[in-house]
């Protein structure tokens, strides 16, 4: 039953530390654009690759059995359903943003702000979910509910902190293994 929820919160955990890489890569792009662009594109890769496809699946089956056992949340089950969509075009735009900005040296306002927006957006979205949805789905979800969902949901390893790592994300591991950076 809690493996589901376990997996969900570790992933939110994970999501977080790579977050604060990439807001500490934001920082240093916007006093002095010296910023690792590698790095970045790296972490938003994980994110598009990981949280896009994997996670928010997850998230969006469990939400649905969620919404027919605790009916006073349809509409906030629905809204995190919609912002899995926002983040996803959130991710993307900010994506091709770092690609242009490595191919060709642009305003750094606009990755800044492109890139803050996102950082804000997913961790108020993780931070509902932590504080309102997941403890609900705790106590209202059966034994049967759990096991469906169990064989419900995507079952891809995370390709950064799941044990092996993905070949395009060994930058994103190192930096987020070594400690401090700038």
């Amino acid at each position: 039953m809690r493996d589901l929820v376990q997996l969900l919160h570790a992933d939110h955990s994970n999501a977080v530390r790579v977050l604060r890489l990439l807001e500490k890569e934001l920082g240093v792009l916007k006093r002095h654009f010296t910023a690792d662009l590698l790095l970045m594109r790296q972490v938003m890769g994980y994110m598009r690759q990981y949280a896009e496809l994997v996670h928010h699946p997850r998230e969006d089956v469990l939400f649905a059995r969620l919404a027919t056992r605790v009916t006073r949340l349809r509409a906030q089950l629905d809204t995190l359903g919609s912002e899995h969509r926002v983040l996803a075009a959130k991710a993307q735009r900010f994506f091709d943003e770092l690609q242009e900005v490595a191919e060709a040296p642009r305003a750094r306002a606009d990755v800044v702000r492109l890139g803050g927006e996102y950082v804000t957006t997913l961790e108020r979205h993780m931070r509902f979910e932590e504080e309102e949805i997941l403890p609900v789905a705790r106590e209202r979800l059966t034994r049967a509910d759990w096991n469906d969902l169990a064989s419900a949901v995507p079952g891809h390893a995370d390709p950064v902190f799941g044990g092996q790592v993905a070949d395009e994300f060994i930058l994103l591991y190192k930096v987020l293994h070594a400690g401090p950076r700038h």
